[in-house]
């Protein structure tokens, strides 16, 4: 339909450039499902997700996320903050997704009204990544499940019947394996005070 309309010859400008925005969004969840469709997949017949490691600087890889997802949410604002030796041996295509998926999700189920918080800091052993929201704080018993594949939480402020129906619930799932396939933890912590917070420790790999 929107492809229809763009081809009108009396089309406004301005909203043949919202019409042509809205092709994009639906673009990119799309590429989105179709590539965590894919990942679940490999990594349910035992495959794992490939991690191809080359030098890295996380620092550039996170101001380019950023700014894509700052693309996607144009009205959220973003806070950030960069320390420390952030060049390590990673998979720049699949750390970026992570990134993508955790600040995508921070958006998602936190409050709009608050900004949504990325830190990095290169430590002497690892990197240390984070980010935080405040929204509804999500409950002990499923802190763990949340990294199950089919898992959806609840959109903060949203009620059940209105959860978003783009969502497979693989987006943390894939996280997870991810940081895993770079010999990595990731962790989550919550509560109504401190707000949100994903913990993603990549380790530096010493030859």
């Amino acid at each position: 339909m929107a492809t229809d309309v763009l081809v009108m010859p009396t089309l406004a400008e301005t909203k043949r450039m919202q019409v042509a925005m809205r092709i994009r969004r639906a673009s990119e969840v799309i590429g989105r499902l179709t590539s965590d469709l894919i990942e679940y997949t490999r990594s349910r017949l035992g495959r794992g997700i490939p991690i191809e490691r080359s030098a890295c600087d996380l620092l550039v890889l996170c101001e380019e996320t950023l700014d894509a997802v700052k693309g996607t949410y144009p009205e959220q604002q973003f806070v950030n903050q960069f320390s420390g030796d952030l060049r390590l041996e990673l998979d720049t295509a699949r750390m970026q997704q992570v990134l993508f998926n955790l600040l995508h999700n921070a958006v998602q189920h936190g409050d709009r009204s608050l900004p949504v918080a990325l830190y990095v800091a290169g430590e002497e052993d690892e990197v240390v990544l984070n980010v935080a929201n405040f929204g509804t704080p999500i409950a002990p018993e499923e802190m763990q499940a949340i990294f199950e594949p089919l898992v959806s939480m609840p959109l903060s402020g949203v009620a059940q019947h209105e959860r978003s129906r783009t969502s497979l619930g693989l987006g943390l799932f894939i996280v997870r394996e991810i940081v895993h396939g770079h010999q990595g933890t990731i962790s989550v912590n919550s509560a109504a005070d401190t707000g949100t917070v994903f913990t993603v420790r990549l380790p530096r790999l010493h030859s």
